[in-house]
């Protein structure tokens, strides 16, 4: 597995009826931590009982190998055609250091927001879940319809 997973959700569709690209407002969320092991072909194969001597060499003898932790999200605001882009990344000094045995909560690292020419400390727990799952108006003013919400894409980093 790479030591860096990007994963991009698409919450656009082509609406064949309007001949028009619309944006997903749906509410989608997703983990701070992602084990990757379960997707792997070894797990796979040995979920539905084939034992390959073949797919041995492909196996990782380290688990951690295939776990995820969040450290960035780029936020969409704006329409399916156009919109405004910005991000948050965890810019926690040991996010990667080798003596750290386990992974700190994500939720108690520091994360920065990077909007433009605007850097300011973000606070994750407070407003993750309202910033980065969608399903609600954003800052385009109150009681806008679904194709002006937020929505989020997602970087992780393994340790």
């Amino acid at each position: 597995m790479p030591n860096i997973l990007m994963i991009h959700l698409q919450k656009i569709h082509f609406n064949v009826e309007t001949l028009m690209n619309e944006k997903v407002g749906d509410k989608y969320e997703f983990p701070t931590h992602l084990d990757m092991k379960n997707y792997m072909i070894n797990s796979i194969a040995e979920k539905h009982g084939i034992k390959d001597p073949e797919l041995h060499k492909y196996a990782e003898n380290d688990s951690k190998n295939f776990e995820y932790r969040l450290v960035g999200v780029i936020i969409h605001q704006g329409v399916a055609d156009g919109g405004h882009y910005y991000s948050l990344i965890c810019t926690d000094s040991n996010i990667h250091d080798p003596k750290q045995k386990e992974w700190l909560p994500t939720e108690n690292m520091k994360w920065t927001e990077f909007n433009d020419t605007d850097t300011r400390d973000y606070n994750f727990r407070s407003n993750f879940q309202d910033d980065c799952f969608g399903g609600k108006s954003n800052s385009y003013g109150p009681a806008l319809p679904s194709e002006f919400q937020s929505w989020g894409g997602s970087g992780a980093s393994s340790k």
